[in-house]
C-alpha cells in the first residue's frame, strides 16, 4: 500500500517544474523538516499529554507545501485528528483549502482512509466526527480559520469527543 508521503511526492513533482535532482533534494528538505516536526511530538504524544505543533513562515515561502506534507507524515505515523489553520479569511481557507485536498488526491480518488471538513459554513457536526473518528477509523482532516471565534467552537467540539480509543 503506498503511503501518504509516496503519494505526495508523485502528485508534487507533477506540479513543480524542477530537474530530477533539484526536485529531489528539495523534498529532502521537506521531510527532514516534517520528519523533525513530528519526532518532537512523540514524547508528548506517548505519555497521553497531547502535544500542539505550529509551523510558521513567511508569505510565499512554501507553508502550504510544508503543512501538506506535515498531514500526509502525520497521517501515515498514525495521528487521528490533523488540525491545520490555513487562513485568515474565507476566500483564502476555500483556496488552501482546495489545494490541500487537491495534492493529497483526497478529493479525487475516493479513498476512504480520510474524514475532511473546512470549518467555514459546512462545519462538521459532532456526529460526523464520533462516527468517522471511532467508527470508520478514518483520519480527520481540519482546516479552519485562524480566527478566535471559530478555534473556540472547534475546541469545544472536539473536547466533547473521547479520543481513548485512538492511537496516536
Amino acid at each position: 500500500m503506498i503511503s501518504e508521503r509516496e503519494r505526495l511526492d508523485s502528485r508534487e513533482r507533477e506540479y513543480w517544474n524542477f530537474g530530477d535532482d533539484q526536485f529531489k533534494k528539495s523534498r529532502e528538505n521537506v521531510w527532514t523538516s516534517v520528519d523533525s516536526m513530528l519526532q518532537k511530538a512523540i514524547p508528548f504524544v506517548d505519555s497521553g499529554e497531547g502535544c500542539t505543533g505550529l509551523a510558521l513562515g513567511y508569505v510565499q515561502s512554501g507553508k502550504t507545501t510544508s503543512i501538506t506534507a506535515l498531514i500526509a507524515a502525520a497521517h501515515d505515523s498514525g495521528y487521528k485528528i490533523i488540525i491545520a489553520l490555513v487562513a485568515t479569511n474565507h476566500i483564502l481557507l476555500r483556496q488552501n483549502s482546495d489545494r490541500i485536498l487537491e495534492r493529497l488526491s483526497i478529493s479525487k480518488d475516493g479513498r476512504k482512509t480520510w474524514f475532511t471538513s473546512v470549518q467555514d459554513s459546512d462545519s462538521a457536526s459532532h456526529a460526523e466526527l464520533i462516527r468517522n473518528l471511532t467508527e470508520r477509523d478514518r483520519t480527520i482532516l481540519m482546516m479552519v480559520l485562524k480566527n478566535k471565534r471559530q478555534i473556540d467552537a472547534l475546541s469545544k467540539l472536539l473536547s466533547s469527543i473521547d479520543t481513548s480509543s485512538t492511537r496516536r
